[in-house]
C-alpha cells in the first residue's frame, strides 16, 4: 500500500498577503496530512546572502526545524531522532549525491 500523500505549503504567514489558511487546504482536499512551512524572511535573506541553507544557518528556528522534520518524514524517519550533528548529517547526506 502507498502511504498517505503529504501536502506541502511554503511560505506561509507572508505579511499583507492573502492566503488560503491551512484548515482550508484540508477540509478543501480531505488530508490530514498538512505540513507548512512558514516564511522567515530575515533568515532567508541572511542564509542567501552567505550561500549556505537556512538549517545551516540557524537549526533552533522554527522553519530549521520545520525542514528537518519534513526531511525526516520523507526519508521514513518519523519517530526516530537523529542523534548525529549537523554538519555529521549533511556529510552523509551529500556523500549519497556526490
Amino acid at each position: 500500500m502507498d502511504p498517505l500523500p503529504i501536502l506541502v505549503l511554503n511560505k506561509t504567514k507572508l505579511p499583507k498577503r492573502c492566503e488560503v489558511t491551512e484548515a482550508d487546504f484540508r477540509k478543501a482536499l480531505e488530508l490530514d496530512h498538512i505540513f507548512s512551512i512558514p516564511y522567515d524572511a530575515r533568515l532567508f535573506s541572511k542564509a542567501q546572502a552567505r550561500g549556505e541553507s537556512v538549517v545551516h544557518m540557524d537549526e533552533g528556528a522554527r522553519v530549521s526545524e520545520r525542514i528537518i522534520k519534513l526531511s525526516r518524514m520523507l526519508n521514513g524517519e518519523r519517530n526516530a531522532p537523529d542523534v548525529r550533528s549537523l554538519s555529521q548529517r549533511l556529510a552523509a547526506r551529500l556523500r549519497k549525491w556526490w
